[in-house]
């Protein structure tokens, strides 16, 4: 079933801006390795932008043995099927983050369940713009008493949900937000 894109775009400078005010832990890719990408040039312009080092929920990326935006049938020795999911990252459970060039989607193999892919968001700017969300999340979770994290949480759910309607109805990001507040 193709995905229906998403209609609020947030550019790679204006992530930078965002994500270095409070971390500086981007870790672009190669641009040379970017451009054989069978991706839109807004991820490609994500990827030589960088992406966090670290960044909750649990998700690790950069340029590194494994997260080098090689195919995963080759990092993984799996079968040709895999060669569309290009390896940007992990998550905590060590599954590799992709990029799935069919689509220009953000998944994770999942290798406890024969690398079945799990849905994360539409592009590596929604990624980009979730990981923003998330980042914001925490801290007013943090800062607030109990009573208002329902409140959080739901308005934190409704900005996920216009910036990438499906992510939120075939990932586990709602999970993971309820997760800091229990």
């Amino acid at each position: 079933m193709p995905h229906v894109r998403p209609q609020n775009k947030m550019k790679a400078k204006e992530f930078k801006q965002k994500w270095t005010a409070v971390e500086n832990n981007l870790e672009p890719f190669d641009s040379k390795e970017i451009e054989d990408l069978k991706i839109n040039e807004q991820s490609k312009d994500f990827l030589k932008t960088g992406l966090p080092s670290q960044a909750a929920p649990f998700l690790s990326f950069g340029h590194t043995d494994e997260a080098n935006l090689q195919p995963a049938n080759k990092v993984w020795s799996l079968p040709t099927k895999f060669e569309c999911y290009k390896v940007i990252g992990s998550n905590g459970y060590g599954d590799p983050v992709c990029i799935n060039e069919n689509d220009n989607s953000v998944v994770y193999l999942n290798h406890d369940d024969e690398f079945e892919y799990v849905y994360m968001n539409s592009s590596v700017e929604q990624l980009a713009h979730f990981l923003l969300i998330v980042r914001d999340f925490i801290e007013n979770i943090n800062s607030s008493s109990g009573s208002q994290s329902t409140k959080i949480l739901n308005s934190t759910i409704a900005e996920m949900i216009k910036i990438d309607k499906i992510a939120m109805n075939e990932g586990s990001w709602e999970d993971d937000l309820r997760s800091f507040i229990e």
